[in-house]
Formats: structure tokens, C-alpha cells, sequence
């Protein structure tokens, strides 16, 4: 559980995210971060300890990756491999906050990054491709396996989470 209770916001208009944190029922508005984004965003979520959030904007780097120090947001440097020409739809943190599946509507419908420290790296796509773009995803508790829901039949797909995708 994160040390606070924080709710983020994407918009697809000026000032792009916000976030507050939560104090019983009295939310606190915190300071937009200093690399803020610059185009409409769809997507804010937080690592399962607060530590780190994902952004998804419409425009290159299409991901942006921020760590969190209580009210800070600092902006963490790009991972050497970014999202293709699409913007992501999802993200999906493993319980502890080492892995981000990032889920696309078209291809290549997903990618996985694993975090060492601040420094987020692509693992290897897996053997055979989604039927269709990735709609969300899902760790499970150990973070062993993803489980990620597409467009096409079968409609839902699990991987087991290593170095790579099998």
C-alpha cells in the first residue's frame, strides 16, 4: 500500500495531469511537476508503493516516467526503447514496483519494462504477437504472470513474467 493515498488525473487538455493526495476526506492539490506534459494524456498510474507513476501522452516519447518523493515529481530519463508511433492505453505496475507492462491499442499492442533503480529497460517481445491491441493488463500478486485482454479472439492472454516473454 503506498505511504500516501494519492489520486491522479490525465486530461486531454492544459495542464495534462494532476494529482492530490488524500488526507481522510480533504484532498490536497500537489505542485505539477517541473517536466510537465506538453499534449493530452490518457493514462496516470502509480507503482504499487507511490515511488513511481507512468504517463501516457499523445506525443513523442508517448511515456514518461516520473519518481515521486512525496510532493515531487521529478521526471526519471527516457528508457533507451520507447513506445512505437502510438500512445499507450494502460499500465500495469507488479506488486513490487520492478516491472510496467505498457498496453497499446495497436501494434505492437505491449511492452514490458523492468526497472533497476531510476533506469527503466524493455525486455524481449514475446514469440508471438496479441490477436489485436492490447486493452489493459494485469500482474498477478507474485508478479509471476500478466495477463493482458485484446480485441480479437482469444480475447485475453497470460505470459509468465521472467527476464523475457516466452
Amino acid at each position: 500500500m503506498p505511504a500516501l493515498v494519492s489520486l491522479g488525473v490525465a486530461y486531454a487538455l492544459a495542464p495534462y495531469i494532476t494529482i492530490w493526495n488524500r488526507s481522510g476526506d480533504v484532498f490536497t492539490k500537489i505542485p505539477q511537476p517541473f517536466f510537465n506534459p506538453t499534449a493530452s494524456c490518457n493514462a496516470i498510474t502509480f507503482s504499487h508503493s507511490g515511488k513511481y507513476v507512468a504517463v501516457s501522452t499523445s506525443i513523442p516519447p508517448y511515456l514518461i516516467l516520473y519518481s515521486r518523493d512525496k510532493d515531487v515529481l521529478t521526471k526519471l530519463p527516457d528508457p533507451a526503447v520507447l513506445p512505437p508511433a502510438v500512445q499507450p492505453s494502460a499500465f500495469a505496475w507488479n506488486d513490487d514496483d520492478t516491472s510496467l507492462a505498457v498496453t497499446f491499442t495497436g501494434a505492437p499492442n505491449f511492452y514490458v519494462y523492468n526497472r533497476s533503480g531510476d533506469v527503466f529497460t524493455k525486455i524481449p517481445d514475446p514469440v508471438s504477437a496479441l490477436a489485436g491491441g492490447g486493452k489493459r493488463a494485469s500482474w498477478n500478486p507474485d508478479g509471476s504472470s500478466l495477463a493482458i485482454p485484446h480485441a480479437n479472439s482469444p480475447y485475453i492472454r497470460s505470459e509468465e513474467h521472467t527476464s523475457e516473454l516466452q
